[in-house]
Order: C-alpha cells, then structure tokens, then sequence
C-alpha cells in the first residue's frame, strides 16, 4: 500500500509516479504462480501482503511539472499492457484526471498496447476531447500498422468508439515544450531491429527523456551510444528550449554555440560492439566525464536483473550510468522477477555505505560492480551513492537539488 500524502510536504518543482516498474513479462508471472513447487521468492511473495512490492506492471510513468500557465500538467510516459490497471490506483490516489500528453518511448506491447485504454479519458469528452501523443516516426507508423484506427480514425470499425489522439511528431535531440515544460527525447539502443537475423542487426532505438534541470529517464536501454551523451550534456548545460520550438539538426544547437562536441561522426550511428552472447557491449565509461553545469537531482534507470540482457542493463550498467552523471538520488527500475525487493534495497545499502559487508545476493551483486567498473579504471566513490529500487505507486519529488519521497 502507498502511505498517504502528507499535506505538509513542500510543494514539488517536479514529481514523478511510477506507474509500473516492470520489464515486459511484468511480475508475477503466472508459471510460476502456478508451480508446485513455489521455488520463485519473488512471484509468491506477491500472494501476500507484504510482498506488494514485488507487484511489478510493465513500466511506465506519470510526469507532473508546473506549466507556463502557472498551472500542474499530467504527462504519461508509456501507455502499456498494464497501464488502465495501474491507473484505476495512481489516478485517484494522487488526485490526477486529465492528461495533457503522452510521451512514448518506442513501439513494443509493454508501451503502446494501452492505448487504447485512453478511450475512457475522450470518449464522448469523459475527462477531455483528445489527448497530444509524442513519439518518433518509427514508433508512430507502428502503432499505425498494430492498430490502424488509433493513429486513423476513419479506419475505425464496429462502432467506432476509439479514442481521440493528436500524433506530435519529436526527434531525438531536439527540444520541445509541453505547455512550457521543457523536455528533450534522447535516443538509445534497445537491443537490436532484428535479434532473430542471423546476420548483423542494427540497433533497435529507444527514446529516453530529459526533464531539464530535474530528472532524466531511460526505461528500456541495452547501450546508450556517444551521440546520446552529448544531447545529455548539453540539455543539463543549457536547459531551456529553443523559444521557437526547434532546434538544429547538427550535434548542438545555437543555444549553446560554445560547445566544441560533434556527433557527426559515422561511428555514431552504428551498432554496439557485441558480447559472445549477442548483447550489445556494456558503455566503456572510462574516458567520460560529464560535468554539468546543472547537476541532475534524479536519475531514473532501467536495470533488468544482475547481470546484463541483450536489451537492457544490468546492475553494473546502471550504476555506471549513475557514476557518470552523479545525481543526488538513482531509482532503478524495468525489473524481472529473478530479484525481490528487499534484495534491491539491501544493495542500495551496501552502495550508500561502502565500508559495510553486504550479505546474500546484494553483496554477490556489489562484487559484479566493482569487477565491472575495475574493467573501465574506475570504482565506487568512497563516500558511497544513493540507488534504490523504485516500485508500483512510488511518487519521488524534486524541489530544487532536493529530492523526497512522498
């Protein structure tokens, strides 16, 4: 159960509320439910009432920022298979109602299959007339060839109660605005186009999402290339949008003219290097170091199960990603259900206080990192890091550089 909010909190600059933090499958899975033998810790435990926190729907967010029109917008980030479920708890718990947009990450099940769901917000005007829909071309035209009526209303069959979308079209590194939050996509690799090909495949991207000077999110993310750094860099550096609402297409735009980065270059965009098992080669991290002449209050970041999958990070990655860009506070998230909860706690430990001993998987996980980041010359700051798990109806605030809980 979510505790309830506490009236006296100051008022969020940002919040983010997790509505799932799921991979694809979501937890429990039913297989092992089902088990005669109950072996899964994690499944089970969801049987009961203190294992809630292993309830894990497939991932996605509400964003909620205050707009230009000094008033609180609600963005959706992802609109997946368990996304109405998860609503029918977030929605009135939080006291949210309308939506002002949806951002998508990319085209697979466990963030568009939901869509349709959005009827209940504009059908017959419930909540709203229509809901603004942000995604790439990419992921646009495969929710059209999916569900033809849900980018085209003509196309709409049996009764035609379908609900009423405006496509936006975005691109990765450029700047845009919802009702004046400023927010920038930022593509990553999500494994591969074609993992099933047995030639060599191209990366399969993803968008993450900045939400300068706050946070960023990356939710399904296997590899994130030296273009992706650069666009991070410069939207925590230079903040604000372009007043017109575009942006160049080279590596930096005229807001920050200064830069001397280029991403021009055709290793950009070509395929991670490939471990013996077909997953893209963790991020060499030892010749980057950014420094942000905004420092990041929250990172949020995919993190699957200890050891990387060919789709998205491990343990390793994520605390790596975390090491690079130093916010005051890393909620992983997108899990399987190899791990329970209180082991994602206990490891957040054993990163928050270096000189303890952690036992059982977090402490088998802590000597992954360390190996890991011995690879690039680096280590884990002797001061320790703040990672914790996030988990279903988690609402984290950012007020500045602080960040809470609440």
């Amino acid at each position: 159960m979510v505790a309830p909010i506490d009236a006296s909190e100051p008022e969020p600059d940002f919040e983010i509320i997790f509505n799932g933090t799921g991979t694809s499958s979501a937890v429990p899975l039913v297989s092992c439910l089902t088990d005669p033998a109950q072996s899964c810790e994690t499944c089970t435990s969801t049987l009961r009432p203190s294992g809630a926190r292993n309830v894990r729907r497939n991932t996605g967010a509400v964003v909620r920022a205050v707009g230009a029109d000094g008033v609180k917008k609600t963005i959706l980030i992802d609109c997946g298979k368990t996304f109405y479920t998860s609503s029918l708890l977030t929605f009135p718990r939080y006291g949210l109602r309308k939506i002002d947009a949806v951002l998508l990450t990319h085209a697979h099940a466990d963030a568009t299959n939901g869509l349709d769901d959005l009827r209940g917000w504009t059908l017959s005007g419930a909540i709203q007339s229509s809901i603004d829909i942000y995604c790439d071309r990419a992921t646009m035209d495969s929710v059209g060839a999916a569900f033809p009526y849900l980018v085209d209303r003509s196309k709409a069959t049996g009764g035609g109660d379908v609900p009423a979308f405006n496509w936006r079209l975005i691109e990765s590194g450029n700047a845009f605005e919802i009702a004046g939050i400023p927010i920038t996509p930022v593509s990553v690799h999500h494994g591969f186009a074609a993992p099933a090909s047995s030639t060599a495949s191209a990366p399969f991207p993803c968008l993450g999402f900045l939400f300068p000077p706050h946070a960023a999110y990356f939710s399904d993310v296997s590899h994130i290339p030296p273009e992706a750094w650069t666009i991070i860099s410069r939207s925590f550096t230079v903040h604000s949008p372009p007043t017109n609402g575009t942006s160049c297409s080279s590596s930096c735009s005229s807001s920050c003219s200064s830069c001397s980065c280029s991403c021009s270059c055709s290793s950009c965009s070509s395929p991670a290097p490939s471990q013996p098992n077909g997953s893209p080669a963790p991020p060499s991290l030892s010749s980057l170091s950014l420094s942000l002449s905004t420092p990041l209050p929250l990172l949020l970041i995919d993190c699957l199960r200890l050891l990387p999958h060919a789709s998205h990070f491990g343990v390793a990655q994520a605390i790596s990603t975390s090491l690079t860009l130093r916010p005051a506070r890393t909620y992983t998230f997108g899990f399987g259900h190899q791990v329970p909860h209180a082991d994602w706690e206990a490891l957040g430990e054993a990163l928050l206080r270096p000189g303890a001993e952690p036992r059982g998987w977090a402490r088998e996980a802590r000597s992954v990192v360390e190996e890991e980041l011995g690879k690039d010359g680096r280590e884990l700051p002797r001061e320790g890091m703040w990672v914790r798990p996030a988990w279903d109806g988690l609402r984290v605030c950012v007020r500045g550089r602080e960040v809470w809980e609440g």
